[in-house]
């Protein structure tokens, strides 16, 4: 069945201009219209579905792996979700949101109509045990995963950052400034991101010819109440690392408040880093220096490559990776 992207092609315009000649929310040229129109019904496309009409199952792209306690916070969720809208509202699917916890696997046991039917899928934050690829693979529902798969191979098509090198340059940008007791507030265990950056911690240390001891690596979830019992626990006691790594912009929050209450001043006695900001920390006072990795361009990247991969674009399997910028601000101690 022809989409809205087939239409644009052949007709030479844009996915906006097709969605416009159908909505009638914007004025288009009658000779715009007229050869949109034509394009679309020689192709046996009728504009999408009407108003008020339910999705068929094939106009669906089904996203699963997040909880809904993490929508619910994680501004680069949000963000990742941004990008993945941007390139999915000019065309006739709509996304099916399956959180994790929300008995998912009864889903693949039921083995229900509304799944397989699916049009594609996106897989956010991988663990190191999933069931969902087998699946996918079996009922050839092309998917893109959001991270690096835990058992990856050739066949498998994700859109990331280098999580290890993100590790290893957050540690060594305090190394490299005769920093080298650290506390890494990594995220949660099983994440292959967590798994990732702690390897690239550990490979920064090791580079120093440091042992792994002179560190400190802590695992809590991405939220800032986590991180910040995490944090306070341990600079009330006899511990107080003069620099922090956090994996999250709410972790990195979370530990500027900790230490505050604990007495120490960031950046005097604590100097603090994260290596996934959003606008909220960069925006916190002291605004924090981090690691950009681009979560609007990761989801925009994951849409248009699931949309290629449904429409047979792309055969060959593609593994993006997306660089990322160090924002120096006001966090580190000079």
């Amino acid at each position: 069945m022809a989409n809205i992207y087939d239409v644009a092609k052949a007709a030479n315009v844009s996915i906006s201009t097709v969605s416009y000649v159908f909505n009638g929310k914007r004025p288009i040229s009658e000779e715009v219209k007229a050869h949109v129109l034509e394009t679309a019904s020689a192709l046996g496309y009728a504009g999408g579905r009407k108003k008020g009409s339910k999705p068929q199952a094939n106009q669906l792209i089904g996203l699963f792996g997040s909880s809904i306690e993490n929508l619910g916070y994680n501004i680069y969720t949000h963000q990742t979700l941004m990008g993945i809208f941007n390139v999915l509202k000019n065309t006739d699917y709509h996304v099916l949101f399956i959180p994790d916890g929300s008995n998912a696997s009864s889903i693949w046991e039921q083995d229900t109509a509304l799944c397989l039917q699916l049009a594609g899928a996106v897989v956010i934050e991988p663990k190191e045990t999933e069931n969902y690829y087998s699946y996918f693979e079996e009922k050839k529902i092309p998917f893109v995963v959001i991270g690096r798969p835990e058992a990856h191979n050739l066949s498998t098509n994700y859109v990331d950052v280098d999580n290890v090198s993100l590790g290893y340059r957050s540690m060594k940008y305090f190394l490299d400034r005769k920093i080298s007791e650290v506390l890494f507030l990594n995220g949660p265990k099983g994440l292959t991101v967590s798994e990732d950056r702690k390897k690239g911690v550990l490979l920064a240390l090791e580079e120093y010819g440091l042992p792994a001891e002179k560190s400190m690596i802590v695992h809590t979830d991405f939220s800032l109440d986590r991180a910040y019992d995490a944090v306070r626990e341990i600079y009330s006691g006899s511990c107080a690392f003069p620099a922090v790594i956090a994996c999250s912009d709410l972790q990195v929050i979370g530990a500027l408040n900790a230490i505050r209450d604990c007495g120490y001043d960031c950046p005097r006695d604590v100097s603090l880093f994260c290596t996934s900001e959003t606008y909220m920390s960069a925006n916190a006072t002291p605004r924090i220096t981090g690691m950009d990795t681009k979560p609007v361009q990761i989801g925009e990247q994951t849409a248009n490559l699931l949309l290629k991969l449904i429409r047979k674009e792309l055969i060959n399997p593609s593994h993006i990776s997306l660089p990322s910028e160090l924002h120096e601000r006001d966090s580190v101690r000079s």
